[in-house]
């Protein structure tokens, strides 16, 4: 599976894909920190595949991946009880990108 590089430029893009996840959040296979690469990554499943959304990567910074892990698993256990990202877990997401790397 290839995972395409998605850097959002400011917070409100980021809230705007993540808003989309959660509506949609039968389609996500698992959100997870690769601890080799510093990547935060969506697996969406095949459909959404299909339909023309690629699964990403974030990268996080280094000093930031453990936070960025629980936030992750945060955010998927609340959109799992119906409840969206907050401004305060998308602002403290952004601020976790690295947006130099790679």
């Amino acid at each position: 599976m290839s995972f395409q590089r998605m850097v959002p430029g400011t917070a409100g893009v980021l809230k705007e894909y993540m808003a989309k996840m959660h509506e949609n959040r039968n389609h996500v296979n698992g959100v997870k920190m690769n601890p080799a690469s510093n990547h935060l990554e969506i697996d969406l499943d095949r459909m959404a595949n299909f339909a023309g959304y690629p699964d990403i990567y974030m990268p996080i910074k280094r000093s930031k991946a453990n936070d960025a892990k629980l936030l992750a698993e945060k955010l998927v256990s609340q959109s799992k009880q119906g409840f969206p990202p907050s401004d305060g877990d998308v602002q403290a997401l952004f601020d976790m990108i690295d947006h130099e790397a790679r």
